[in-house]
């Protein structure tokens, strides 16, 4: 029927203006919605403070006074450490010189100790083949020179005694004087037989039994 088909386009004819027209409108509906954001956006960035920030001016007069006080500053620091640095190096050198001289100085008194002890010993033996010979009085030359070497020997004057004992046991003075330096080295050394054995020759010939018996007892001990 033409009427109908007339009739349906018609329709349809409408129906596509509307949409059409729906259409136009969505699309001028979003542009206003944006329109309205940016316009919206920029009164915020206008109400908003501008925040400035104002850097002084650097005086290059007094920057370059900075700068030269801190080199200053540092120059001095370097200063310091490096005199501290060498103090101590100075230390050290000075504690090693130290040491070496103490070293060297111990060194140099066992040596002479050495050489001490080596002269005594050779001197005792001279005087005890003096006395084997009969010569006291050379004994006694020899062990004198002994004793200025070491004053504590109780080996030199227990051999001093002795020589006076045995020079003459029957002479008072004799006895005296060997009772003197047989004391004498007790008091060095009360452990060191030989002056015992001489107390106890003494006390034998001045008859003092107990003393005699006394001291040959310590010197078998």
């Amino acid at each position: 029927n033409p009427e109908d088909e007339d009739a349906r386009a018609l329709g349809d004819g409408i129906i596509e203006d509307k949409r059409a027209a729906d259409s136009q409108q969505k699309a001028e509906t979003r542009e206003q919605q944006e329109e309205l954001k940016d316009s919206i956006a920029d009164s915020i960035k206008q109400s908003q403070p501008t925040v400035v920030v104002n850097t002084p001016a650097v005086d290059p007069e007094v920057e370059a006074e900075r700068r030269a006080a801190e080199a200053a500053r540092r120059a001095e620091a370097a200063e310091a450490a490096a005199k501290a640095e060498a103090e101590r190096k100075e230390a050290i050198a000075e504690a090693a010189r130290l040491d070496e001289e103490r070293k060297k100085a111990e060194e140099e008194k066992r040596r002479q100790d050495k050489e001490r002890y080596d002269r005594v010993q050779q001197l005792l033996k001279e005087g005890r083949e003096a006395m084997a010979r009969g010569d006291y009085a050379g004994a006694r030359e020899k062990l004198s020179e002994a004793l200025s070497l070491d004053g504590d020997s109780a080996e030199v004057y227990a051999e001093i005694a002795e020589s006076y004992l045995l020079e003459d046991s029957g002479n008072p003075r004799n006895l005296q004087k060997a009772r003197e330096n047989a004391n004498k080295a007790i008091e060095k050394d009360p452990n060191y037989w030989l002056p015992h054995y001489t107390l106890g020759k003494v006390f034998t010939n001045t008859k003092d039994w107990d003393s005699a018996i006394r001291e040959l007892g310590e010197a078998s001990r």
